[in-house]
């Protein structure tokens, strides 16, 4: 005959267990992305300032692929672009959230379009990844892409 108290007792520490790990894993992830996020956001602000200027010059008088960038205090930065309905894309570093708060615009920008939070998260062997723009982002680079994209329409 078992004894089923015993092995409720044993389920229960081992479902403790598991959730101490868990939350162990939690913490460890944030404090890997509050000592990483800040190069990444850091590439990402060189990469736009980089990219917007050379879109520019790419496509002159074409106010379809024009893309400004517009630093607006620590951390924080806005894109917009003109062609057709002008669209602005306003992002801050957010350690505490773990993210980036982003809030994207079409027209003027006393109407918010979409608010959210891009989400920092690490893979199992601690690498760095953005969501919330479509995919798993590894690198500023392509994060760069994908926000200029937006804010001209591609």
């Amino acid at each position: 005959m078992s004894d089923w108290i015993k092995d409720l007792k044993s389920a229960a520490d081992a479902a403790t267990s598991k959730k101490g790990h868990e939350a162990e894993m939690r913490l460890h992830c944030a404090e890997v992305i509050r000592a990483r996020a800040p190069a990444f956001w850091q590439a990402l602000v060189e990469r736009l300032q980089t990219d917007c200027p050379r879109l520019n010059d790419t496509f002159p008088n074409d106010l379809s692929h024009e893309c400004i960038f517009s630093p607006d205090g620590q951390d924080r930065f806005k894109l917009e672009g003109h062609g057709g309905e002008r669209k602005t894309i306003r992002l801050a570093l957010n350690l505490e959230g773990l993210g980036i708060d982003a809030e994207f615009f079409s027209g003027s920008e006393d109407r918010t379009k979409d608010r959210r939070v891009l989400t920092f998260k690490v893979d199992e062997n601690e690498s760095l990844f953005l969501t919330g723009l479509g995919g798993n982002i590894t690198d500023p680079e392509k994060a760069s892409e994908m926000l200029i994209r937006r804010v001209i329409g591609t």
